[in-house]
């Protein structure tokens, strides 16, 4: 599985656990990485005060990331 197809499944899971419970998860402790060695590629950020959140994976270097909130729903990129 390549890192975008884990963070789609991701941003599922995190709208999933929205409607399953009216909130967004405050982490991604429950959520289980179909390939486990992608734990560490990956950020997420709750907002509970704005009702939001932000995902964003590196590839390559730190300084290379593509990130998804729910603020904008489409998924944005970053090269430095």
């Amino acid at each position: 599985m390549e890192l975008k197809d884990e963070a789609s499944s991701i941003v599922n899971y995190i709208y999933l656990s929205k409607i399953a419970t009216d909130e967004y998860p405050e982490n991604l402790s429950d959520y289980e990485f179909r390939n486990p060695n992608h734990e560490n590629y990956f950020t997420y950020q709750h907002f509970r005060h704005k009702d939001a959140f932000r995902l964003s994976y590196f590839v390559g270097s730190k300084s290379t990331s593509y990130w998804y909130s729910n603020s904008s729903t489409y998924w944005d990129y970053y090269d430095d």
